[in-house]
């Protein structure tokens, strides 16, 4: 599905489930994945940030792509491979390369203020060493570094630069690359924007919410299909609301919390640290703010 530029993806971001020993807890991904398939999403990001990507070892993440692609079905499987390291970002693209359909790749962010020569020669060795499609992941907020059209325009001649995911948040990026670069697919990286997005050329979107409600992400985008955009807005403007309580919350540890409650995972809401996990009090406020939504 992903060469076929016609299609607007609907990506899940999904968690990585960790038990109480912290360690990755392997079996959970079968109803993780259950539940995306269920809700008519066309894939998975794996080991993105919401994953908790950089508290991965690279044994974790090779370990969870065999487990996922051994139960994914038709599910597009991307997979985030940014290290600061080029050569863990090469040695993960390697071992993965020809067993999923697409890698996402962050800028390394430690050393700054990283030139421009300096970010094209990290992503251009890693474009001369894989196959595999690759989009690049714009998240100046972790990241420090925004993606600028000069560095787009130096790699688009690679073949497999396929794609820029686009979490800063401002929609003029997004918007701005679909009309200036049209080769390339533009994923949305904030479930406020995939309405916006979609109607003004982006190609696809890539979900944290959709972990717990992957049927309001897939509703944005089928009534956009249907041309019912007032339904579209609306099912936009519900996803808003959701996020904007989830957003009052630790990152990433309300999601898992939700995903427990929902009875879809048996897990509780784990995170590695830094991250944190919901207290009770904050576990039960949650729920108290959106349990009417569980079921709609």
């Amino acid at each position: 599905m992903i060469d076929d530029d016609s299609k607007k993806l609907i990506i899940t971001a999904l968690i990585t489930p960790f038990n109480s020993r912290l360690e990755v807890d392997y079996s959970e991904f079968s109803h993780l994945i259950e539940h995306q398939i269920k809700g008519n999403i066309d894939g998975i990001l794996a080991c993105g940030t919401t994953g908790e990507m950089p508290s991965l070892t690279i044994p974790e993440i090779i370990e969870i792509v065999n487990t996922i692609n051994n139960i994914r079905k038709n599910l597009e499987l991307f997979v985030g491979i940014g290290r600061n390291s080029i050569k863990e970002t090469l040695d993960l693209g390697l071992q993965l390369d020809g067993i999923v359909d697409a890698f996402l790749i962050v800028p390394p962010c430690y050393f700054k203020p990283i030139s421009l020569n300096g970010l094209y020669n990290y992503y251009s060795k890693i474009f001369n060493t894989v196959k595999a499609p690759i989009i690049i992941y714009n998240i100046p907020k972790y990241s420090g570094i925004q993606i600028t059209d000069q560095i787009i325009e130096k790699l688009k001649k690679y073949k497999n630069f396929i794609g820029i995911k686009d979490s800063s948040g401002d929609i003029g990026n997004s918007l701005r690359w679909a009309t200036k670069f049209p080769e390339l697919r533009i994923f949305i990286g904030s479930d406020a924007l995939i309405y916006e997005g979609f109607i003004n050329g982006a190609t696809g979107a890539i979900s944290a919410i959709a972990n717990i409600f992957p049927e309001k992400i897939y509703k944005i985008i089928s009534e956009i299909r249907s041309n019912n955009l007032e339904s579209a807005k609306l099912a936009q403007e519900e996803v808003i609301k959701i996020r904007s309580i989830i957003k009052e919350f630790p990152n990433i540890s309300p999601l898992k919390s939700l995903l427990h409650w929902k009875e879809i995972t048996l897990l509780k809401s784990r995170v590695r640290p830094p991250l944190v996990d919901l207290n009770n009090e904050e576990d039960l406020k949650l729920y108290n703010k959106l349990g009417g939504y569980m079921n709609g």
